[in-house]
């Protein structure tokens, strides 16, 4: 067990063009630092869809249930709008009831969605268009503050539209980035994958950016600063169910497709403290295993980085006998990262829910990394294994599930099917 301060996570790189990393590239499956160079060249079909084109075989069952978990542990009233007379609730309140690892007791604080409506991208009108569209959402929602859209054109940086602002929670009161240094490192608490009335969007969106991880103008296409909607121009976007720097890039899109919009407040230069969480640590392991290492060798590789904790880690893998989240107690405290963030609004989350609050990102020591991890099923709860014969073949023909270590969707767990004629890394929950 930990009681974690959330601190500083640092990205590594990024991966290929189905959005997950290539494992073919690396015999040990870390392909994902591919040289350092995030992949710009993601076909806009895949981008639309994002995880299910990544593991476009995730049966119906484990998708229609990554989004009703809107939130669990979340409750009804804390998805409603903030009120602008009183945007930082907290549990004395008669109104909503604040979420594990929000900050509720703050009401300087900027806020930072993503729309809930849909505009043609080449139709925005231009960066004072977004804004608009960005501030009037703000305004139906209750949200106090002005909010500019982040995006770059031609001649401005996204980056440079924040001006002095610090300090950005979702509409949940969850903390999304602290400062602007955070931003410029990738280094997010939370996805932003919650919109203006504190909802959670159920697709798998991707967000218009033209802007690369240090916030910079990415390549030249902004369908001409987001006034041309002619389809073969291609503009940069970001995952919004992403925890690392895809958040803003690494997706070709087209200028004729509808998306939603990142927004951020800029009215406050509030760095907050960040909460502190009790819960059990969960990672994605540094090292890598080949498939048929079997489940004994991946509790001892999760044991041998695990070190100081109080638990026994044990490897999230499934097998015919049973499914991986059945190997753990699901009663006790919930799994938080080692940067002291929830991945499961608590312990039995994982016993239900294919997708997660944040993504298990980060390896032991907290640096963030997009890797493949080895899982064995489409959830952690389902009997329905695809596993290299239990773990034990590396043949090619042979297949696995396998997960993409930055993301929330429930490709995070049940991603596209791999060979088993490579190495893998896998996530470790500590029990």
């Amino acid at each position: 067990m930990r009681i974690v301060i959330m601190g500083l996570v640092v990205l590594l790189g990024c991966g290929d063009d189905s959005g997950v990393p290539d494992a073919d590239a690396d015999s040990g499956g870390d392909s994902a630092v591919d040289g350092g160079v995030p992949d710009v060249g993601t076909d806009a079909a895949a981008d639309a869809a994002m995880d299910a084109a990544d593991d476009a075989e995730v049966d119906a069952a484990a998708d229609a249930a990554m989004d009703s978990t809107t939130e669990a542990g979340v409750d009804a009233a804390t998805d409603a709008s903030p009120d602008a007379t009183d945007a930082a609730p907290d549990a004395t309140d008669a109104g909503p009831v604040c979420p594990l690892g929000a900050i509720c007791d703050d009401p300087d604080m900027n806020y930072a969605f993503v729309t809930s409506t849909t505009r043609m991208m080449g139709d925005i009108g231009g960066l004072a268009g977004a804004d608009v569209i960005c501030n009037d959402a703000a305004t139906a929602a209750g949200l106090p503050g002005t909010y500019v859209a982040w995006l770059s054109t031609s001649t401005v940086d996204a980056i440079d539209r924040l001006g002095t602002a610090s300090g950005w929670l979702r509409t949940d009161y969850r903390p999304f980035a602290q400062s602007i240094a955070d931003l410029l490192a990738s280094d997010l608490r939370y996805p932003l994958n919650i919109d203006e009335n504190g909802v959670r969007v159920s697709e798998a969106g991707i967000v218009p950016t033209a802007t690369e991880a240090d916030g910079t103008l990415s390549g030249t296409e902004t369908c001409a600063d987001w006034t041309d909607s002619t389809a073969s121009r291609r503009p940069i976007g970001g995952s919004m169910d992403s925890g690392g720097e895809r958040w803003t890039r690494g997706f070709l899109m087209n200028c004729d497709m509808v998306v939603r919009i990142y927004c951020f407040g800029v009215d406050n230069v509030h760095p907050y403290a960040l909460p502190v969480v009790e819960g059990r640590l969960g990672w994605v392991s540094t090292g890598t295993l080949p498939a048929n290492a079997g489940l004994a060798a991946a509790d001892a590789l999760c044991v041998a980085e695990g070190v100081g904790l109080t638990g026994t880690p044990r490897a999230l893998l499934a097998t015919t006998a049973a499914s991986a989240i059945s190997r753990f107690d699901t009663t006790g405290l919930p799994w938080i990262r080692p940067d002291g963030v929830l991945v499961w609004a608590s312990a039995a989350g994982p016993t239900t829910e294919a997708t997660l609050i944040a993504p298990l990102i980060q390896q032991f020591d907290g640096t963030a990394a997009q890797l493949r991890a080895w899982t064995g099923a489409v959830n952690p709860f389902d009997g329905l294994v695809l596993n290299c014969s239990d773990w034990t073949s590396t043949d090619g023909g042979d297949r696995s599930r396998t997960g993409t270590s930055d993301t929330t969707r429930a490709s995070w767990f049940g991603g596209g099917p791999t060979t088993c004629d490579r190495n893998n890394h896998v996530y470790c929950l500590e029990d």
